[in-house]
């Protein structure tokens, strides 16, 4: 333990800088915007004190099109995925039991219509 404490540190990753946005399948809106609802603390190396953190958000497969992207329709504060945090495309250690944040929609986001999706298809 003084070996952990002697040689890391730990970092909040607060929930307010999270801007991210999904793209989403045959929606309304072409792009959502997404949110984390609780801080995430993890463990750093003390030599990476300057290296940008990574994010990555997954999507449920249930939920996701085969793009990658988020189908329609979705419901605000409706849990779609989660974040991962890393560096270097490492993933850090969190303080904690979760290795993935919860990632919710901070809007909802109903399915297009017929000519709605036809427009963007010749577009």
């Amino acid at each position: 333990m003084e070996e952990v404490y002697n040689n890391h540190h730990t970092v909040k990753y607060d929930k307010k800088n999270f801007k991210k946005d999904v793209s989403v399948a045959n929606g309304v809106d072409v792009v959502i915007p997404v949110k984390i609802k609780k801080s995430v603390y993890f463990w750093l190396n003390n030599n990476n004190r300057h290296v940008p953190v990574t994010k990555q958000v997954t999507i449920d497969k249930k939920l996701q099109n085969t793009d990658g992207s988020v189908m329609a329709p979705v419901k605000k504060n409706q849990k779609i995925g989660g974040l991962k945090l890393g560096m270097y495309k490492q993933k850090v250690a969190y303080v904690g039991k979760d290795t993935a944040v919860p990632v919710y929609t901070k809007k909802s986001d109903e399915k297009a219509g017929f000519f709605t999706n036809l427009f963007r298809d010749i577009l």
